[in-house]
């Protein structure tokens, strides 16, 4: 029996997106590398085998914490991304210190499942995942804030992921919006070899494929560092995965490490590194990666956790 209506929707929507992945694009890259992908060493080393759990904010039953799919940060506040169904969904605001919470827009494609977010600094915007595929841009100015377009992924070219878009993350690095498949069996994609990048400047057009070293299922969240380095989350192996990806060209992408969540019994969600950025120099004990679980109660309210990660040195993410 399903947990709620909405992955019922979303089960819906997955099944509906069991379309054709578009022939040939990316398929010089089927073969991923094992290991560390290129072999090549990776500085400076994020040293993700010392990363930790060392504390979670909990949201018990609250209308922003039910189906909460993604975090991020930008200037002044956290923005979380909500898939309630119950007229709650949509983006909402928080204060850096998780005390205050408001709703800022409401999904305006409300038979779209929304996922994970990723704020962009150089732009000014919110770009959020939509599936079937498109992007949800919303433009940030101080408190206002406005949708500037839904848009197919892929535009009008190839489309790589078909129909699934659990995450989107813009890489600072080079401007691009990446994302993958969410890869699980019984959908086209069943486990996710490669991510893609589209440039937003030209309709989200896919620019490249990159290949990962290996495998990963069940993809919930992504997020970029400052340096450009790819955090992806997993909900089949509950933790973070961190990938150096080239700065161009196919890849394969070094394997970073990973961190475990601590979440066997809860399904893992979107993440995000770093931290509200006028308020940088109050993130304690280098928390600079945030991942967000949910314990799905059915049929009362969905509990929340955006667990905070300890790393040895945020400056080497």
């Amino acid at each position: 029996m399903p947990r709620n209506p909405v992955i019922t929707r979303r089960g819906a929507l997955r099944a509906a997106a069991a379309v054709a992945v578009a022939a040939g694009t990316g398929g010089a890259l089927a073969a991923t590398a094992s290991g560390a992908g290129s072999g090549h060493a990776v500085i400076p080393d994020p040293l993700m085998s010392q990363w930790y759990v060392k504390n979670e904010h909990v949201w018990d039953n609250e209308d922003y914490s039910e189906e909460l799919q993604g975090i991020t940060a930008g200037t002044e506040y956290w923005y979380i991304a909500n898939n309630s169904d119950d007229g709650q969904e949509g983006i909402w605001r928080v204060t850096h210190d998780f005390s205050q919470r408001t709703r800022m827009l409401r999904n305006p494609a409300r038979d779209h499942h929304l996922g994970d977010i990723s704020f962009d600094f150089a732009r000014n915007r919110i770009f959020a995942a939509l599936e079937p595929a498109k992007v949800w841009e919303i433009a940030i100015s101080g408190a206002q804030r406005s949708t500037v377009r839904i848009a197919p992924l892929g535009g009008s070219g190839p489309r790589p992921q078909g129909n699934s878009m659990p995450w989107c993350a813009v890489n600072p690095r080079d401007g691009l919006l990446y994302s993958s498949a969410f890869g699980d069996s019984g959908e086209p994609i069943t486990e996710v070899t490669q991510v893609h990048a589209y440039d937003p400047a030209d309709g989200f057009r896919l620019v490249r494929t990159v290949a990962l070293p290996h495998a990963v299922r069940r993809v919930q969240g992504g997020a970029f560092s400052a340096r450009g380095r790819l955090y992806l989350s997993s909900d089949a192996s509950k933790d973070v995965r961190g990938y150096a990806l080239p700065a161009t060209g196919g890849g394969p992408g070094v394997y970073l490490g990973s961190c475990g969540l601590n979440a066997p019994d809860l399904e893992v969600e979107g993440l995000v590194v770093g931290y509200p950025k006028n308020h940088a120099t109050q993130a304690g004990g280098h928390m600079w990666v945030h991942a967000v679980c949910l314990d799905n109660d059915w049929p009362s309210g969905d509990d929340a956790y955006v667990k905070h990660i300890s790393v040895p040195d945020a400056m080497a993410l």
